[in-house]
């Protein structure tokens, strides 16, 4: 086969890969993850590719726990159900993840005796393994004066959107906090409300308490990560065969 060909027949596998690669927005993979498979005050640290981290700031420790939502004569009643506020109303949501207020565990059994959030707020941060398109959760108990709270997303270190809870509200009318309250807050897509092409973190910050539940988020086929490497690989291939 001629150079010239074989040249043209590289850099079209370069621009396919370029273009897929630039269409992972359109093209990926959607993923719902809760908590429903852990136990009442069990620590959440690992959620397939996404870790927890969390960042207290009314003294407790920082430690992500599961919070059995079904229960009844918590430590916490505002997030125990039925919700009677919110467009989730009537829904059974199992577990969700709070901030810990405390971490005794007097057994010791490996869980916290009475799981309660924190009152003082914090930062629960979701970061991810991979690339992320998109995302949304459920949002619980975000009482009418937690409305500052935010919902921030960074790409390497650098935050390249953030909404407050006020803003959520604006954006779907049937998103409504309060006491009680359970909203499925709908997904931010890079590329639209968020000036970039993908984000690795989400920092969900509470001014006081609050949980998630329901993690939703996108991220991009790995056939399409793989046609890019093969793109990036014919680029190089190109160069080689003109020196």
């Amino acid at each position: 086969m001629a150079i010239h060909v074989r040249l043209t027949l590289l850099f079209t596998a370069l621009a396919i890969g370029l273009f897929l690669f630039l269409g992972w927005a359109v093209d990926a993979a959607a993923t719902t993850i809760d908590v429903d498979d852990k136990l009442h005050g069990e620590t959440v640290t690992t959620l397939g590719i996404v870790s927890v981290q969390v960042t207290n700031q009314g003294g407790g420790p920082d430690r992500a726990l599961a919070f059995d939502t079904t229960l009844a004569g918590t430590a916490d009643p505002d997030l125990e159900d039925p919700w009677t506020t919110g467009n989730l109303i009537g829904s059974v949501l199992g577990r969700s993840i709070i901030i810990a207020e405390n971490e005794i565990d007097a057994q010791p059994d490996g869980l916290v005796d009475s799981p309660d959030d924190e009152a003082g707020g914090g930062i629960l941060s979701l970061v991810f393994s991979v690339p992320v398109v998109a995302f949304g959760l459920d949002l619980l108990d975000i009482d009418l004066g937690e409305r500052t709270g935010t919902l921030s997303f960074w790409q390497g270190g650098s935050q390249v959107a953030s909404f407050s809870f006020n803003d959520l509200m604006a954006r779907d009318g049937s998103v409504v906090f309060g006491n009680d309250s359970a909203n499925h807050i709908l997904p931010f897509v890079a590329g639209q409300e968020i000036n970039a092409a993908s984000f690795d973190r989400v920092d969900v910050a509470f001014r006081n308490s609050g949980a998630i539940d329901n993690l939703f988020f996108e991220v991009p086929e790995p056939e399409s990560a793989a046609l890019f490497a093969v793109a990036v690989l014919a680029l190089a291939t190109r160069r080689r065969a003109r020196r």
